[in-house]
């Protein structure tokens, strides 16, 4: 017991992990753009949605998930403990499935101008690290607060930060224009964020799709009342549905025990 105790004190506990997945059409869109992967033996879990007027949105999003994930098991992500070798990792992860994806729109005239949000979790002993571009997002759950670990890669939410004002006004930007997106060139690296966690902390990944038809409130409260990451999903996708399911949508949920 007393060694046990040490080793996790020293090198971090590793949590009993449960995750599970589920993705939607909505009510409003004609096909589901948006993928997602969890590979539970390695502690990876990515989400992915397909840019709306874009072509080929759903073949964006399946591919950047897929190359993705492949990079991350060729290059072992699961068996790194370094956070900067992580950090590394996950960014080169992006950029290398950004370059296909960009390859690819730019072979087939049918593919051009392709693109997807994605968003990729790892969780490491008693850390997560997310990467993400665009708007998808990552939140962390306890019982006194849900934080959002993301930043929206939007001109709204970067018009946001910058005036304190609300964008749905007049005087700023639509909040579906993206500032950054895999599928085009990125102008400064994928973001990348540290978070420690405890045991019975709740994570959720989701796309748009979800967040912007249910706050906060509604979010944290499910999250904390679902009593498995399958019926998490499951409400998840029936509350955004019954508030108009005006997008595709897409979560993965992840509990620690």
């Amino acid at each position: 017991m007393i060694l046990n105790f040490l080793k996790n004190l020293l090198l971090g506990k590793n949590f009993r992990l449960s995750a599970s997945g589920r993705t939607d059409t909505g009510k409003k869109r004609r096909r589901n753009e948006d993928s997602f992967c969890i590979m539970q033996n390695r502690n990876i879990y990515i989400v992915a949605d397909g840019m709306g007027g874009h072509n080929a949105g759903d073949i964006a999003s399946k591919t950047a998930v897929d190359t993705l994930a492949q990079y991350f098991i060729d290059n072992r992500l699961n068996t790194i403990t370094n956070q900067e070798a992580i950090r590394h990792t996950m960014i080169a992860g992006f950029i290398h499935t950004n370059k296909k994806i960009m390859e690819m729109s730019a072979k087939n005239p049918e593919l051009q101008g392709m693109g997807c949000t994605m968003i990729a979790c790892f969780v490491e002993k008693d850390s997560t690290h997310l990467c993400h571009v665009g708007d998808v997002r990552g939140y962390l759950a306890n019982a006194e607060s849900l934080q959002q670990l993301t930043n929206d890669h939007s001109y709204a939410a970067e018009f946001r930060q910058v005036s304190h004002k609300i964008t749905k006004t007049k005087n700023g930007p639509p909040k579906n224009i993206l500032s950054r997106a895999v599928g085009f060139t990125f102008t400064e690296d994928p973001e990348y964020n540290f978070s420690n966690l405890k045991s019975g902390n709740r994570i959720f990944l989701c796309s748009d799709g979800l967040w912007g038809m249910i706050d906060d409130s509604q979010l944290h409260k499910t999250i904390l009342s679902s009593p498995s990451p399958e019926i998490a999903c499951d409400t998840f996708i029936e509350m955004a549905n019954e508030a108009g399911g005006k997008d595709n949508i897409t979560v993965v949920s992840i509990f620690l025990d």
